[in-house]
């Protein structure tokens, strides 16, 4: 676990503010947040090829929902999350993914406290079979996201 690095920890002279880049301005705490998950849930040979992060900014992405049992596993149609962009330093795997879009939907009703969707991009294209998305509890949304990686995307990369 000693690999696991906080927003804090990250001082790239090369940035702005830590890993982000000025694109979207200075990044919000939702944006921290969300980077945090991301470190700690996703695999190290991941993160260590992260080369900068895009910032949330004003407005939100639509990015799929969860599949829900009282559908019958389909999916309920897109949503708008608070979402994050992170740039790879080479493209990964046989898609050559360049970018990850990681979304963050915290809700207060219902058996889940929120939702978290990743899209991987190549070099600006979407790839097919590329967006999912996971419910989580508030006690650990890096174990979802890393669950949601390993079952949904880490194939696909």
């Amino acid at each position: 676990m000693k690999h696991l690095q906080t927003f804090e920890s990250f001082l790239n002279e090369e940035r702005v503010y830590g890993m982000f880049n000025d694109a979207q301005g200075r990044p919000s705490k939702l944006s921290q947040e969300i980077l945090d998950i991301c470190l700690k849930g996703l695999p190290k040979d991941l993160t260590d090829k992260i080369e900068e992060v895009e910032a949330a900014g004003y407005g939100k992405s639509s990015m799929v929902t969860p599949p829900s049992i009282s559908n019958k596993g389909q999916s309920r149609g897109y949503l708008d999350y608070t979402t994050i962009t992170l740039f790879f330093t080479t493209p990964m795997g046989r898609a050559k993914v360049t970018s990850m879009t990681v979304g963050l939907r915290k809700s207060t009703s219902g058996p889940g406290t929120g939702y978290l969707a990743i899209k991987i991009n190549a070099s600006g294209h979407i790839i097919p079979n590329g967006e999912h998305a996971i419910e989580f509890m508030s006690n650990d949304p890096a174990y979802a996201i890393g669950k949601l990686y390993d079952e949904k995307i880490k194939p696909l990369m």
